[in-house]
């Protein structure tokens, strides 16, 4: 496990012209553009697991017969909100935790370096990404080399890994596209129905709508016609913001495709955008991402098309979903996701901020550190 081991250092303290080209608004970091390394890391501790000491020359990637993609972004977590007055240069840092037949499971890991030294190092992010191997020429799956074990801190990362292997299955199994709601979500649908609106049930689960964050949810009662403007809630649809961009040569990968890492980078921008426009009254700090699924490679020259909205809110966070779509410039032809009904959406995104809490994520962090020291 060891030997996939890759490290990038960010000196955005200490170069200050490093830090120019990372502050946000606020003065603090842009968590896009660190996004953009965290994927690039993953790569290359996947490419380094198969081919070893040769992933370090750029010219051995030519000449392979195979290619690894970026599958998903299972997780990231904010453990420690960089500030204007706290930023400390970035020390990022990746490894192979769990291999598959064709997937892997890469963690990566953000911290702050000392800035004297009596300081620790300071957890900043951590993130799991899935890679997935195919043949160049079949495009199917591909069986990568496993993984072997030397310490107690490979054998718990190791293990860590395999249970998220299963969560995965355990959560697909029962998606509400495959199960339907439990007895306590269709309640929570029913509770927000509003039975005096005159559009009717019909309109209201094709809608949906969401209250701004520390609003209680009060439902508008018989006579209220302008009730959206008098308790302040929106409707899913209202929420929305879009987004279309050219993908340019630059933005490539080793492969010639649009850089997963940069497209990570858009969909947050465009999230966070969302929320900001949602809830104008304070700032809303990044607290994690999950499950971005690559579905398609997005080729150079195509034209994408980002959509956010809100897909669920409460007195204490927000959920923001982003879909995404491929304009082919030549044919006209558009590849798109599946659009999910809003009731849906809103349960799942439900769903997801009850599991929002960092359940196992420090712990995870620190046998992350102790593998890399030892």
């Amino acid at each position: 496990m060891h030997d996939t081991y890759v490290e990038l250092m960010l000196h955005i303290l200490s170069q200050p012209s490093m830090l120019e080209q990372y502050n946000n608004v606020a003065g603090g970091i842009r968590n896009g553009k660190l996004m953009e390394h965290l994927d690039s890391l993953a790569g290359s501790a996947a490419y380094k697991h198969i081919l070893g000491s040769a992933a370090d020359s750029p010219s051995s990637l030519s000449s392979i017969d195979f290619y690894l993609l970026t599958a998903a972004v299972e997780r990231m977590d904010l453990l420690h909100y960089i500030k204007q007055d706290d930023i400390h240069d970035l020390r990022l840092s990746g490894n192979m935790i769990y291999t598959g037949k064709s997937s892997m499971e890469v963690m990566v890991q953000m911290v702050g370096s000392p800035r004297t030294s009596h300081e620790a190092e300071m957890p900043v992010m951590l993130v799991r990404f899935t890679m997935v191997c195919r043949d160049a020429i079949t495009h199917k799956a591909r069986e990568v080399n496993p993984l072997i074990l030397g310490t107690p801190e490979e054998e718990a990362l190791y293990a860590l890994g395999k249970s998220h292997a299963e969560i995965r299955k355990s959560i697909q199994a029962s998606s509400l596209s495959r199960m339907p709601p439990s007895h306590t979500e269709a309640q929570a649908v029913h509770e927000m129905f509003p039975s005096h609106h005159p559009q009717g049930a019909e309109e209201f689960l094709s809608s949906m709508f969401v209250p701004p964050r520390g609003e209680r949810a009060h439902l508008p009662s018989a006579g209220q016609d302008e009730f959206r403007h008098e308790i302040e809630w929106a409707w899913m649809e209202d929420t929305m913001l879009e987004s279309c961009q050219v993908m340019f040569p630059q933005d490539r990968n080793v492969h010639g495709k649009v850089f997963g890492g940069y497209l990570m980078r858009l969909a947050y921008e465009l999230a966070f955008a969302t929320a900001s426009q949602h809830i104008q009254k304070c700032t809303l700090p990044f607290l994690s991402l999950d499950n971005i699924s690559f579905k398609l490679p997005v080729p150079v020259g195509c034209m994408l098309k980002l959509k956010s909205r809100v897909r669920y809110s409460d007195s204490k966070a927000v959920h923001i979903g982003v879909r995404s779509n491929v304009l082919d410039v030549t044919t006209g032809e558009e590849k798109t996701t599946n659009e999910q009904a809003k009731a849906i959406a809103w349960l799942e995104s439900r769903r997801r901020l009850a599991l929002a809490e960092l359940r196992g994520i420090r712990q995870a962090s620190t046998d992350f550190q102790k593998l890399q020291h030892h």
